[in-house]
């Protein structure tokens, strides 16, 4: 529901022309649409403890198009829902952007970004890790289905980091040493799980590093890494990298990995 209020664009800053306003790169003018609405979005998920960006307003997100912008202002305005209301506003509105833009710098959203999602990761070890105390009742299958979801949330997760290191813009966070610490913890997790209470002749479950490194046509992290370095260069290249990598090369090849993967984890060691 939208109803005629007092509107943003009426709201002025000291600088008079907004759409100029800010640095350079943040520029109202010098963003596409669809730049603005990546941007819109992180700042204001930005200030929700829980949310990734992509888990943040997506029916708001999809309905901010060219097309919206050419309806009455007053439409942007939703009663019940401030945070869209913004969105849509900032998206459109050269003034409204630049206070949005000066609420939360790029350096602390990418901060906040990173703490999040290091957050999501250590939550999924967590589960990973309390399988065998919990699974008393459970068969094998039922345990490797449950490891099957665990892998599928890191993998999730491990996409939202790729697809941020893509759209970010300014702000900058050491996406690499999170990556790799997360493939660091899932090569660590490739003990057999047994329910509890089993005997060892009891068929084990699915390992988390055998569900997201184990299959032949896996590439879990190496994509993200790759779109880091390309972003961020150098950001394979200082002394805490090169001592998580050569951990985790060792980690891969006591593993038993894939060559192919494990050839390819090597070519990012070596630049």
């Amino acid at each position: 529901m939208s109803t005629p209020t007092l509107q943003f664009s009426s709201l002025r800053l000291p600088d008079e022309n907004p759409a100029q306003s800010g640095s350079e790169e943040m520029r109202f003018n010098n963003k596409t649409l669809e730049e603005r609405k990546i941007i819109v979005r992180d700042i204001i998920s930005s200030f929700d403890v829980d949310k990734l960006p992509s888990e943040f307003k997506p029916e708001t997100y999809s309905r901010i198009t060219e097309n919206q912008r050419q309806r009455p202002d007053a439409e942007r305005t939703l009663d019940d829902d401030f945070e869209a209301t913004c969105m849509q506003w900032a998206c459109h509105d050269p003034a409204t952007w630049a206070v949005l833009i000066n609420m939360q710098g790029s350096g602390k959203r990418a901060f906040l970004f990173e703490q999040k999602v290091r957050r999501r990761f250590d939550e999924q070890f967590e589960v990973y890790d309390a399988l065998p105390s919990h699974g008393a009742l459970e068969t094998a299958h039922q345990m490797s289905a449950k490891v099957l979801g665990i892998c599928q949330q890191i993998e999730a997760i491990v996409e939202e980091v790729r697809v941020d290191i893509d759209t970010r813009t300014g702000g900058q966070y050491n996406a690499a040493r999170l990556l790799l610490k997360t493939l660091g913890g899932v090569c660590e997790r490739n003990q057999e799980l047994l329910p509890a209470g089993s005997a060892s002749s009891t068929r084990a479950t699915l390992t988390l590093y055998g569900g997201l490194i184990g299959r032949n046509d896996s590439n879990f992290v190496l994509d993200a890494l790759e779109a880091a370095q390309e972003k961020w260069p150098n950001s394979l290249a200082t002394r805490e990298t090169d001592r998580i990598m050569r951990r985790i090369e060792d980690l891969l090849i006591q593993n038993g990995a894939p060559q192919e993967y494990l050839t390819q984890f090597q070519a990012l060691l070596s630049e």
